[in-house]
């Protein structure tokens, strides 16, 4: 597949992430030799997301906390894709996910070849050319101002990636034809995007 002529206008950008809570960086004021004690978390409670941001918008945000198997993976294509996707594009819509193996296992590919029509062979380790990165990192550093004490508050998340309308993130999605010709000038290597 020729990705510098590609049309990106029906692709789907997905991904998902983690947000752990009581695990970031802590910082607190103290007197000159006064000893810090620091809350020290065994494990800390954490949410993944899965989310998907195409040219006229996104889907809707999954939250949970069990880990992330192709069973899950095909459930959450189920619950915050396909129908979204065929009722927009028909068949024509392309699915872009990384190649995680949970996306590249037995069960979930099997699945995809009959619900998913178009599917982009995507390089693994190419986090700069996925355009939904850059909004999973804009979404934990707005989720950090809030500062979030318990799973519960996590789950408010919700509220941001809502707050990502389709104005906010069609810039990323067209960015991905600069982001390829970037690419291929650095050899496949790295990029700053």
């Amino acid at each position: 597949m020729d990705m510098k002529r590609f049309d990106w206008s029906k692709t789907f950008s997905t991904d998902e992430c983690s947000i752990w809570l009581d695990s970031g960086t802590v910082k607190v004021w103290t007197k000159i030799g006064q000893p810090v004690q620091l809350p020290s978390y065994r494990h800390p409670s954490k949410v993944h997301l899965w989310g998907g941001i195409y040219l006229m918008g996104a889907t809707p945000l999954c939250i949970f906390t069990e880990n992330f198997n192709q069973l899950r993976y095909i459930s959450t294509l189920n619950e915050c894709l396909i129908e979204q996707a065929n009722a927009l594009y028909g068949n024509v819509w392309i699915l872009q996910e990384d190649n995680s193996p949970v996306h590249t296992g037995k069960v979930a590919k099997a699945w995809k070849s009959q619900f998913v029509p178009h599917r982009i062979d995507w390089p693994p380790n190419s986090p700069d050319l996925a355009p939904i990165e850059n909004l999973w990192r804009i979404l934990k550093r707005r989720l950090m101002v809030r500062a979030p004490k318990t799973v519960e508050q996590l789950k408010g998340i919700i509220e941001i990636w809502q707050s990502f309308n389709p104005e906010f993130i069609r810039p990323f999605c067209l960015s991905m034809e600069k982001r390829i010709k970037l690419c291929l000038k650095n050899n496949g290597g790295k990029i700053r995007y």
